[in-house]
């Protein structure tokens, strides 16, 4: 046990002739189990080691919650379900690839953090979703290949049609998987400001995202 092996390091240094006591004031475990180091004459504090003992095993969960609201059982029984949030955390910063934000004020802030619970919450919904279908490939997965779907401009005598490319693959099992219909092939057709700028903009970019 880790208590066994600081008070033999201690045990191991006392044994030493003139042992000085500098070498156990800034180690906070070694701290616990002596006494006499203000007097600069360090002995093992035998006590100390005994209740330590008798202390093995249990450990303490401390609330600002009031004992009214919450029974004992209800806190650890809380305390056991951190795990949770600890995951979604990692979650939120892995998969979803949330990056820090430097906001000044409440509202942006606010906002910022709702924006994260709600990617995060939408990917627990897709993740129960694909769990329950028993699909061949992960929400992650289904996320990547969307990110192949674009749309591209197509102009036409002052006219442009944002044009998707084919949905195929994973990325149409997904949609049928979550019941989604497949965006329409064209998604917008707008009148372009002058015939100049036609032939030069012809699929000269990859466009909005679908």
């Amino acid at each position: 046990m880790i208590r066994e092996e600081i008070v033999k390091k201690i045990r191991e240094q006392l044994e030493k002739e003139n042992p000085e006591p500098k070498q156990f004031v800034t180690h906070k475990g070694y701290r616990q189990f002596l006494k006499g180091l203000s007097e600069g004459t360090p002995t093992l504090d035998e006590q100390a080691i005994a209740g330590a003992q008798k202390r093995a095993g249990f450990f303490g969960v401390l609330t600002n919650v009031s004992a009214k609201v919450l029974r004992d059982e209800d806190v650890y029984s809380r305390y056991k379900d951190l795990w949770h949030v600890e995951d979604a955390f990692g979650e939120i910063k892995g998969p979803l690839e949330t990056r820090p934000m430097f906001h000044w004020v409440d509202p942006r802030i606010q906002s910022h953090v709702l924006l994260c619970l709600l990617a995060y919450y939408v990917e627990a919904i897709l993740i129960r979703d694909f769990r329950k279908a028993a699909a061949s490939f992960t929400v992650g997965q289904w996320f990547r290949v969307l990110n192949e779907v674009y749309a591209i401009p197509v102009d036409v005598r002052g006219t442009r049609a944002w044009v998707r490319n084919e949905i195929k693959g994973i990325a149409a099992e997904g949609y049928a998987l979550m019941r989604l219909k497949l965006p329409e092939r064209v998604l917008k057709i707008e009148k372009i400001r002058s015939e100049k700028n036609v032939g030069t903009q012809n699929f000269s970019q990859i466009g909005k995202s679908v």
